[in-house]
């Protein structure tokens, strides 16, 4: 599964037992000073990759909370073609 979580302009990736943050930088943010800190990566053990995987798809099958508009506060996951954004 490659699923990505983006919150604003920063993303996190699900991928091969491991979540890679990939934070703003000053010259992509909107003020041109915020930055979101530094990259890195996590590896995950086979159960956290499980759970996460399982809390991802029930995120994405609850369309409840699922928005048209994606507002600033708001949160995208994409998995796959399938992507959501969620309020």
């Amino acid at each position: 599964m490659g699923s990505v979580y983006l919150c604003g302009r920063q993303q996190q990736c699900l991928g091969q037992r491991q979540i890679k943050y990939q934070p703003v930088t000053p010259s992509l943010s909107g003020s041109g000073t915020y930055s979101g800190g530094s990259p890195f990566t996590v590896r995950l053990r086979p159960e956290q990759f499980a759970q996460l995987q399982s809390l991802i798809q029930k995120a994405l099958q609850d369309r409840t909370a699922h928005k048209v508009n994606r507002e600033k506060g708001d949160s995208a996951i994409a998995s796959g073609k399938k992507k959501s954004k969620i309020g």
